[in-house]
Protein backbone atom coordinates (compact mmCIF):
# COMPACT_ATOMS: atom_id res chain seq x y z
CA UNK A 1 0.00 0.00 0.00
CA UNK A 2 2.69 1.92 0.52
CA UNK A 3 4.41 2.04 -3.09
CA UNK A 4 0.53 2.56 -4.32
CA UNK A 5 0.25 5.92 -2.41
CA UNK A 6 4.00 6.96 -4.29
CA UNK A 7 2.98 5.98 -7.63
CA UNK A 8 -0.86 5.56 -7.87
CA UNK A 9 -2.21 8.12 -9.77
CA UNK A 10 -1.09 8.32 -13.15
CA UNK A 11 -3.17 10.94 -15.53
CA UNK A 12 -2.48 10.62 -19.37
CA UNK A 13 -3.86 13.61 -21.20
CA UNK A 14 -4.04 12.43 -24.90
CA UNK A 15 -3.78 15.99 -26.79
CA UNK A 16 -6.18 15.66 -29.69
CA UNK A 17 -5.14 19.70 -30.75
CA UNK A 18 -3.50 17.76 -33.98
CA UNK A 19 -5.97 14.67 -33.98
CA UNK A 20 -8.95 16.85 -34.74
CA UNK A 21 -6.93 18.51 -37.52
CA UNK A 22 -7.20 15.50 -39.20
CA UNK A 23 -9.75 15.97 -41.76
CA UNK A 24 -13.43 13.83 -40.93
CA UNK A 25 -12.22 12.24 -38.42
CA UNK A 26 -12.75 14.00 -35.21
CA UNK A 27 -16.13 15.00 -37.23
CA UNK A 28 -17.21 11.93 -37.73
CA UNK A 29 -17.20 12.78 -41.64
CA UNK A 30 -15.99 9.38 -42.53
CA UNK A 31 -12.59 10.54 -42.70
CA UNK A 32 -9.93 7.90 -43.53
CA UNK A 33 -7.48 7.06 -40.84
CA UNK A 34 -3.50 8.28 -40.64
CA UNK A 35 -1.12 5.66 -41.86
CA UNK A 36 1.45 6.85 -39.33
CA UNK A 37 0.37 9.09 -35.95
CA UNK A 38 3.79 10.54 -34.12
CA UNK A 39 2.93 10.28 -30.61
CA UNK A 40 5.00 12.44 -27.66
CA UNK A 41 6.32 11.47 -24.17
CA UNK A 42 8.22 12.15 -21.32
CA UNK A 43 11.95 11.19 -21.93
CA UNK A 44 12.86 7.54 -22.01
CA UNK A 45 13.53 5.80 -18.39
CA UNK A 46 10.32 7.37 -17.00
CA UNK A 47 6.88 4.96 -16.57
CA UNK A 48 4.28 7.56 -18.95
CA UNK A 49 7.90 6.64 -21.80
CA UNK A 50 7.13 3.04 -21.02
CA UNK A 51 3.11 3.29 -20.95
CA UNK A 52 3.05 5.14 -24.58
CA UNK A 53 5.60 2.64 -26.02
CA UNK A 54 3.32 -0.38 -24.70
CA UNK A 55 0.24 1.75 -26.14
CA UNK A 56 1.72 2.10 -29.14
CA UNK A 57 3.10 -1.49 -29.80
CA UNK A 58 -0.83 -2.50 -29.09
CA UNK A 59 -1.91 0.31 -31.40
CA UNK A 60 0.70 -0.68 -34.21
CA UNK A 61 -0.04 -4.77 -33.63
CA UNK A 62 -3.57 -4.70 -33.63
CA UNK A 63 -4.81 -1.77 -35.97
CA UNK A 64 -3.97 -0.43 -39.31
CA UNK A 65 -1.87 2.82 -37.69
CA UNK A 66 1.30 2.91 -37.05
CA UNK A 67 2.37 4.66 -33.85
CA UNK A 68 5.86 6.50 -33.45
CA UNK A 69 6.79 7.54 -29.85
CA UNK A 70 8.76 10.56 -29.94
CA UNK A 71 10.16 11.00 -26.38
CA UNK A 72 9.80 14.87 -25.39
CA UNK A 73 11.39 16.69 -22.50
CA UNK A 74 8.05 17.88 -21.12
CA UNK A 75 4.87 18.82 -22.34
CA UNK A 76 6.01 22.50 -23.21
CA UNK A 77 8.34 20.63 -25.59
CA UNK A 78 5.56 18.74 -27.27
CA UNK A 79 2.26 20.78 -27.52
CA UNK A 80 3.73 23.67 -29.56
CA UNK A 81 4.87 20.58 -31.48
CA UNK A 82 1.39 19.52 -32.32
CA UNK A 83 0.25 22.56 -34.04
CA UNK A 84 2.87 22.34 -36.86
CA UNK A 85 2.33 19.03 -36.96
CA UNK A 86 5.17 17.34 -36.27
CA UNK A 87 3.02 15.44 -33.57
CA UNK A 88 -0.26 14.13 -33.58
CA UNK A 89 -1.27 13.97 -30.36
CA UNK A 90 0.56 13.43 -26.67
CA UNK A 91 0.68 11.94 -23.36
CA UNK A 92 1.60 13.47 -20.24
CA UNK A 93 1.05 11.95 -16.99
CA UNK A 94 1.05 13.21 -12.63
CA UNK A 95 1.48 10.60 -9.75
CA UNK A 96 0.34 11.61 -6.13
CA UNK A 97 1.04 10.80 -2.56
CA UNK A 98 -2.83 11.88 -1.27
CA UNK A 99 -6.75 12.56 -1.59
CA UNK A 100 -5.62 16.12 -2.26
CA UNK A 101 -2.90 15.93 -4.67
CA UNK A 102 -5.23 13.89 -6.66
CA UNK A 103 -8.11 16.01 -6.72
CA UNK A 104 -5.45 18.97 -7.63
CA UNK A 105 -4.29 16.91 -10.39
CA UNK A 106 -7.56 15.99 -11.19
CA UNK A 107 -8.58 19.76 -11.43
CA UNK A 108 -5.36 20.36 -13.56
CA UNK A 109 -6.61 18.18 -16.41
CA UNK A 110 -10.21 18.94 -16.42
CA UNK A 111 -9.03 23.07 -16.65
CA UNK A 112 -7.16 21.72 -19.94
CA UNK A 113 -9.10 21.73 -23.48
CA UNK A 114 -6.44 20.12 -25.18
CA UNK A 115 -7.30 16.91 -23.58
CA UNK A 116 -9.09 14.17 -25.06
CA UNK A 117 -8.70 11.27 -22.78
CA UNK A 118 -7.78 10.72 -19.42
CA UNK A 119 -7.21 7.45 -17.46
CA UNK A 120 -7.05 6.99 -14.08
CA UNK A 121 -6.41 4.36 -11.66
CA UNK A 122 -9.18 2.46 -9.78
CA UNK A 123 -7.91 3.75 -6.49
CA UNK A 124 -7.49 6.76 -6.69
CA UNK A 125 -10.60 7.41 -8.55
CA UNK A 126 -11.88 6.10 -5.14
CA UNK A 127 -10.16 8.06 -3.36
CA UNK A 128 -11.44 11.05 -5.04
CA UNK A 129 -15.15 9.49 -6.07
CA UNK A 130 -17.47 12.85 -5.92
CA UNK A 131 -15.39 14.73 -8.48
CA UNK A 132 -15.05 11.65 -10.77
CA UNK A 133 -18.59 10.92 -10.32
CA UNK A 134 -19.93 14.44 -10.84
CA UNK A 135 -17.69 14.70 -14.03
CA UNK A 136 -18.76 11.61 -15.59
CA UNK A 137 -22.42 11.80 -14.96
CA UNK A 138 -22.60 15.96 -16.00
CA UNK A 139 -19.78 16.42 -19.27
CA UNK A 140 -19.20 14.53 -21.80
CA UNK A 141 -15.79 15.16 -22.75
CA UNK A 142 -12.89 14.34 -22.21
CA UNK A 143 -13.53 10.63 -21.85
CA UNK A 144 -12.35 9.32 -18.50
CA UNK A 145 -11.27 5.78 -18.26
CA UNK A 146 -10.59 3.87 -14.98
CA UNK A 147 -8.01 0.93 -15.40
CA UNK A 148 -6.75 -0.92 -12.67
CA UNK A 149 -3.15 -0.20 -10.91
CA UNK A 150 -0.55 -2.84 -10.97
CA UNK A 151 -1.73 -4.45 -7.87
CA UNK A 152 -4.83 -5.71 -10.20
CA UNK A 153 -8.29 -4.74 -10.54
CA UNK A 154 -10.71 -3.68 -7.84
CA UNK A 155 -12.67 -6.49 -6.73
CA UNK A 156 -15.55 -6.71 -9.15
CA UNK A 157 -13.83 -5.19 -11.71
CA UNK A 158 -12.65 -6.27 -15.19
CA UNK A 159 -8.85 -6.45 -15.88
CA UNK A 160 -6.92 -4.21 -18.15
CA UNK A 161 -6.71 -7.90 -20.69
CA UNK A 162 -10.46 -8.34 -20.18
CA UNK A 163 -10.99 -4.29 -21.08
CA UNK A 164 -9.06 -4.40 -23.94
CA UNK A 165 -10.99 -7.29 -25.18
CA UNK A 166 -13.73 -5.71 -24.97
CA UNK A 167 -13.17 -2.93 -26.66
CA UNK A 168 -11.20 -3.94 -29.56
CA UNK A 169 -12.95 -7.44 -29.83
CA UNK A 170 -9.84 -9.18 -30.21
CA UNK A 171 -8.44 -11.45 -27.54
CA UNK A 172 -4.99 -10.57 -26.30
Amino acid sequence: MKKLCILCLLVFCLSFSALLTVPGIAAGQGGTLPKVLNLATMPPGMIVNAQAVGIADMVSRYTPISVKVVPATNEMVWVPMTKTKEIDLGVAGAVVRNPSQAREAFARAMEQSDIGIIIITERIADLIRPQVDQFIFTRNFPLIVEIPDRQGPLAGKPGIREMVNQAIGIKL
